[in-house]
């Protein structure tokens, strides 16, 4: 890369002594390769974007005092593949239980 891409985690600026130039452009390919990546497998994979989903209601609905541990609870929770299925089904029957009234059913 030719030019230098400052504070490109977002996290805090880049510290200009610690790495040479190269290393620093190097840095920086491997970090925008990663989250082209990282956004490519999200796309692919929707269930995760769901399973989000579903953890937000619940932390907004039971508002835990230690979210941490209502994390690690909810995602080491050996029947939420179950209810990610279930949900997922339920979803995909509301949909059709109220479509749309511009779609006609019928041709």
């Amino acid at each position: 890369m030719a030019a230098k891409l400052s504070n490109i985690s977002g996290l805090g600026d880049n510290d200009d002594g610690a790495l040479t130039a190269e290393q620093q452009s190097k840095l920086n390919d491997f970090k925008i390769e990663t989250r082209l990546a990282n956004e490519k497998y999200l796309r692919n994979h929707t269930e995760i974007s769901h399973v989000l989903q579903m953890f937000t209601k619940e932390v907004l609905t039971k508002r835990p005092e230690n979210i941490r541990e209502f994390a690690a609870g909810y995602f080491s929770d050996k029947d939420l593949k179950d209810r990610v299925q279930e949900e997922n089904l339920e979803s995909y029957v509301r949909k059709f239980d109220h479509p749309a009234s511009d779609v006609p059913l019928t041709q």
